[in-house]
This record gives structure tokens, sequence and C-alpha cells, in this order.
């Protein structure tokens, strides 16, 4: 007589627990990969575009201004917030005329606009410093995810946290977080 033997409800249980784990495990590794892929992205974006800038103070000896505002959006689509999630109302054309004279801007940051924070925002303002040495360029991004660090992930820029009266000062991070993401502030050395 053949006797044929099944699985105990105890040893399904356990197949099942262990298969939950290793799926558990995957979602989270599978998230942190898309965000260090879109951060990636975004660096690469603010680099390119921080090129331009570079390129503008090097033929200009100042950095590119305009008479409308001190807040800019650094790619063509016009699509930024400030620090605190506030859309940049600011039109950039002057900012992307002078900055294609260098070569081509950057036409999206790569960011979803349904996000309460996105973009890339130029602000320049006359009375800012670094270090209480005259600096008036800040670039604001934002990465997926908290406590992400800022500190060189754009070459040629410091990575810097507002101490106070527009006095800014080194920094692996900026002011911390906002909407899920970690707010990054960077500046031209000095």
């Amino acid at each position: 007589m053949d006797t044929y033997r099944g699985f105990t409800i105890v040893e399904l249980l356990i197949v099942i627990v262990v298969i939950a784990i290793l799926a558990a495990l995957s979602v989270v590794g599978y998230t942190n990969i898309q965000q260090r892929v879109k951060n990636t992205a975004k660096v690469s974006v603010v680099q390119q575009s921080v090129k331009l800038v570079q390129l503008y103070r090097a033929s200009n000896d100042d950095y590119p201004q305009s008479p409308s505002g001190n807040n800019f959006c650094l790619t063509t689509d016009n699509m930024c917030t400030s620090y605190n999630g506030t859309p940049n109302p600011s039109s950039n054309a002057t900012l992307m005329n002078h900055l294609r004279e260098y070569g081509t801007p950057i036409a999206q940051s790569g960011d979803s606009t349904t996000d309460a924070r996105y973009g890339i925002t130029y602000s320049h303002l006359p009375g800012r410093t670094l270090e209480s040495q005259p600096n008036p360029v800040l670039i604001i991004f934002f990465l997926e995810g908290l406590n992400q660090d800022c500190s060189g992930r754009i070459s040629g820029m410091v990575s810097v946290n507002d101490s106070g009266a527009n006095n800014y000062a080194p920094a692996e991070r900026s002011q911390g977080n906002s909407g899920g993401k970690t707010r990054c502030y960077v500046m031209f050395p000095n």
C-alpha cells in the first residue's frame, strides 16, 4: 500500500514566512537602488548646470544675475521650488539666455513636480557670505530620502549650511529634510 506524506501545516507556515522575509528584503533593496539612481541623475544635472555658471563667471568676472529677482530655476522648464517648497514664480529667461552663450542649459531637473519640493534653484544675493567672505551664489536642490550626504557630490562646489543672517559655513548636509527629501545647499568656494 502506497502512503503519501504531505507537508504539515507548520512546514508550510515556515516556508511562507521565509518567502515573506525574502520578499520584504528585496523590496527594501529595490527602493534603495531607485533612490540612489535618482540621486545620481540629479547630481549629474546639477553638475552640468554648475559648469555653465562657472563658464559664465570665467568670461564675465561675475555670476549671472537679473534685475527681476534673486532666485531662478536652473533648468529651461523653469520648474523649481524654494527651500520651503514654494514654487518659484520668477522668469528665468534672462539667466537661460546668459547660460546659452556657454552651452545648452538642462531642460529638466528630473524631479516630479507633484512632489512638494523639486527642481534646482539658483539664488544670487549680493550680501550672502561663505565663512564671512562675500559669496553671492547659492544653489539649492533636493536628494531623495532623508539625511542624504550632500558634501562632495558636486565637484568644484562647497556643501554649506546657513549659519544665520545669510552667512553660510561648510557642512556635510544642509539644514535638514523636507517632504521626504534632503535639502542640499552648495556654493562656489571662495
